[in-house]
C-alpha cells in the first residue's frame, strides 16, 4: 500500500533534502515559500511593510548540534499583493553535517502577529557508496503543491566513482495506485551525471502522487531508491476543491445556492462566488472578505481537529459546533474510564451553552447530546 505523507500546512511549502557538493560533502538544504497572503502587513504612509524570522535547528542524538536564523523585511506598494495567495517570500537554509541520524526543525515567525509554523524532518545520512544518488531536487525551490499549468522539474545527481554505467528509472506513482510516465535512462562514462526532467502538470489529473527514482549498477542490482512527494490541482474554480468548499457552506448557505454554486460551468463559477461572499461581507467595500476568511479558517480547523476515519472534521457535531458558533470559552476533557464513556462539554458563557459530546463508540466520533434548539 502507497502511503503519502504531507506537511501540515496546505499554504506554506516547505522542502528538506540532502545535497552533496562536489567533494561530496553533505548537506542539508531547507527551502521554504510563504505566500504573502500568510503573512501580516502594516500599513506605513502609501507602502505595506512585513516582517518575520526563521530559524534553523539540527539535533543529532537529542542535542543540537547545529543552526542558523535569519530575519526578514520586505516591502510592497500595492495592497492586492499583500493578500496574495500565488505570490511569496522565499528562503534557503545550508547546514553542513556528516554521516548519523538527524533531526531537522524549521521555526518561522510572523513579528507582526502572533502567527508561527513549525517543521520537522528526521533524515539519515550514510557514507557515499561507489554507485549512489548524491541529491534529487525541485529544481524551482519546493514545490509541493503545484496547478496543471506548471511544469514539474526536478534535477537528479549520481555518483559514479568507477565510472562503470548505470541504470536510473524513475516514474510517478498516484495515491491510487496508477504509473504515469515511466522512464529509464542508461548512465555510462562519466564520475557525474546531472540528470534534469522536466513534464508538463496537466499531464496529470489532480492527485497525490510520489516522483521515485530507483539507482541500479549496469547488471540491474539495485542500489539506492529516492523520492519526492506532491499535489497537482487544477486552478481553483476548475477544481474539484472548488466543489468541495460549495459544499462546506451548508451551515450558511440555502440549497438553492449551493445547488446553483455546484452545477455553474467553470466560466460562471467566479461571478457566482463573489456574490455569494460579497452579500455576507460586513464591511462591504474592503479588499478583504473578513466574513468568508473567517468562515473558512473555522473550517480548516474543524478538518485538522476533528476529523476520523468515519467522518470529515467539518461534518462531525464538534466541528459544526466550532464553525457556527465559533471556538468556545472553555472546554472540559473527560477521558475514557471504565464505567463510563470519553465526553467533552464546551462552554460559550455569553450564550449560555453547554454543550456535551459523547464518544459513544471509541472511533474518535464526539456525538452532541444537548443540542440546543434549532441546531441540528
Amino acid at each position: 500500500m502507497l502511503v503519502f505523507l504531507f506537511l501540515l500546512s496546505a499554504t506554506i511549502d516547505v522542502d528538506f533534502q540532502i545535497e552533496r557538493d562536489t567533494n561530496l560533502v553533505p548537506y542539508v538544504i531547507v527551502r521554504y515559500k510563504i505566500p504573502y497572503s500568510e503573512i501580516s502587513f502594516y500599513k506605513n504612509d502609501s507602502i505595506y511593510e512585513a516582517r518575520y524570522s526563521a530559524a534553523l535547528i539540527v539535533k543529532k542524538d537529542n542535542r543540537q548540534v547545529g543552526g542558523k536564523n535569519i530575519r526578514k523585511g520586505f516591502v510592497l506598494k500595492d495592497y492586492l499583493k499583500t493578500i496574495s495567495s500565488t505570490e511569496h517570500t522565499v528562503g534557503t537554509f545550508k547546514q553542513e553535517l556528516s554521516s548519523g541520524e538527524y533531526k531537522i526543525i524549521l521555526n518561522v515567525w510572523d513579528l507582526q502577529s502572533s502567527k508561527n509554523w513549525s517543521w520537522e524532518k528526521d533524515l539519515s545520512i550514510s557514507g557515499i557508496a561507489p554507485l549512489d544518488i548524491c541529491s534529487m531536487r525541485w529544481l524551482s525551490g519546493p514545490t509541493h503543491v503545484i496547478t496543471t499549468r506548471d511544469t514539474l522539474k526536478i534535477k537528479i545527481i549520481v555518483f559514479d566513482r568507477e565510472s562503470v554505467g548505470a541504470h536510473l528509472y524513475y516514474y510517478y506513482e498516484s495515491e491510487k495506485g496508477g504509473i504515469y510516465f515511466k522512464s529509464d535512462t542508461l548512465l555510462e562514462g562519466r564520475r557525474m551525471y546531472t540528470v534534469c526532467i522536466e513534464l508538463p502538470a496537466d499531464k496529470f489529473p489532480e492527485a497525490h502522487y510520489k516522483f521515485s527514482a530507483h539507482l541500479k549498477d549496469i547488471n540491474d542490482k539495485g542500489i539506492r531508491q529516492s523520492s519526492l512527494e506532491f499535489v497537482v490541482q487544477e486552478p481553483f474554480f476548475k477544481s474539484e476543491r472548488f466543489i468541495s468548499r460549495v459544499k462546506q457552506l451548508q451551515y450558511i448557505a440555502t440549497p438553492k445556492e449551493i445547488e446553483e454554486l455546484v452545477k455553474a460551468p467553470p466560466g460562471k463559477r467566479v461571478e457566482l462566488w463573489n456574490e455569494f461572499w460579497r452579500k455576507r461581507d460586513p464591511t462591504s467595500g474592503d479588499e478583504v472578505n473578513e466574513f468568508r476568511e473567517e468562515y473558512f479558517g473555522r473550517v480548516d480547523y474543524a478538518q485538522a481537529h476533528f476529523s476520523t476515519g468515519l467522518t470529515e472534521g467539518w461534518k462531525s457535531d464538534r466541528g459544526k459546533a466550532y464553525i457556527t458558533l465559533g471556538p468556545p470559552d472553555y472546554i472540559e476533557h473527560h477521558p475514557f474510564e471504565m464505567e463510563r464513556k470519553a465526553y467533552q462539554i464546551w462552554y460559550y458563557y455569553d450564550r449560555g451553552y453547554r454543550l456535551v459530546f459523547v464518544e459513544r463508540y471509541n472511533l474518535g466520533e464526539y456525538e452532541l447530546i444537548n443540542p440546543p434548539r434549532g441546531f441540528l
